[in-house]
């Protein structure tokens, strides 16, 4: 497994292309809905029941400042 750093940014670029190529949002882009086949080192979103044309209030960003910040902890 890749380093959290280099894995959360390949998750908000899954992210922007999802955006660019559907237009919507996921708007519950977290750990959990992201599936990681190491075998082909690819990262595919899942679970799209909060998709939308419009941005929720948290998004993938703001959820990883909090996971940095309780690892801080």
């Amino acid at each position: 497994m890749c380093p959290r750093w280099r894995r959360n940014r390949r998750i908000r670029k899954l992210h922007r292309r999802f955006r660019k190529d559907t237009g919507w949002y996921h708007n519950d882009v977290c750990y959990k809905n992201v599936l990681v086949d190491e075998a082909v080192d690819r990262m595919y979103l899942i679970d799209f029941e909060r998709a939308g044309p419009t941005r929720a209030v948290r998004d993938f960003h703001e959820f990883v400042n909090e996971v940095d910040a309780q690892l801080r902890l």
